[in-house]
């Protein structure tokens, strides 16, 4: 069940944006259906690599639902029904996003959440069909930001931190990707430590989980 997790897991300021940064969030993770990203999955635990347990994580865009109506507020002055300060109502999308991980030969379990992407942010709304309230924001463009949600009935908090690094994947070189790091994520009574990295126009190019001395780390093969 926790490996499960860290699996689901993986899959805007008052100070100044990272120079250069687009200020629109969708750019690092773009989101339509048909589109597909291939990670190779890489497992340590207590310091010792796990071939087994290395494999290919395929995440696909499956569905998309229009949501106009959901409570949402950011750090700009929108009010609770999305609204923007010039009173615009900002159109809401959920994506359903279907990852099909490869353990083993003949493994193939399908892992099943659900994204909404705003200008100011990415918001999982639910994973492996259990709603998280409010949605949780694993990328937000500002320098740092709270969460504080309950997933079938295990509160999760933690602060994230944006960043800014060159990385490296089998798909290339991804110079100035943008990071997004929650050293101590709260989960019920585990204490987790993710990172994310984005690339504009292509989406989360690695990932990195750790939880009691296990290590999950997805790095982007090839995108279409």
């Amino acid at each position: 069940m926790l490996r499960c997790f860290l699996l689901l897991v993986m899959f805007m300021l008052p100070v100044p944006l990272i120079q250069g940064q687009d200020k629109a969030a969708a750019r690092y993770f773009p989101l339509e259906i048909g589109k597909e990203w291939r990670y190779r999955k890489k497992v340590i635990e207590n310091d010792k690599l796990l071939p087994a347990e290395a494999g290919v994580v395929v995440v696909r865009v499956t569905g998309v639902v229009d949501l106009p109506d959901e409570k949402n507020k950011d750090d700009k002055g929108k009010d609770d029904k999305g609204k923007d300060d010039k009173g615009k109502k900002e159109k809401l999308l959920a994506y359903t996003l279907e990852g099909t991980v490869g353990d083993k030969k003949g493994d193939n379990r399908k892992l099943v959440e659900q994204v909404a992407v705003l200008a100011d942010g990415v918001y999982r709304r639910s994973a492996a069909g259990k709603t998280i309230t409010p949605p949780l924001a694993f990328l937000k463009l500002k320098e740092s930001w709270p969460v504080d949600a309950v997933t079938n009935d295990t509160p999760i908090k933690g602060t994230f931190k944006l960043g800014q690094e060159d990385v490296t994947v089998p798909a290339g070189v991804f110079p100035k990707a943008v990071t997004s790091t929650a050293d101590m994520l709260q989960i019920g009574e585990q204490t987790m430590y993710v990172k994310y990295w984005f690339a504009a126009d292509v989406g989360m190019v690695k990932q990195q989980t750790r939880v009691n001395g296990y290590e999950v780390t997805l790095e982007l093969q090839q995108s279409k």
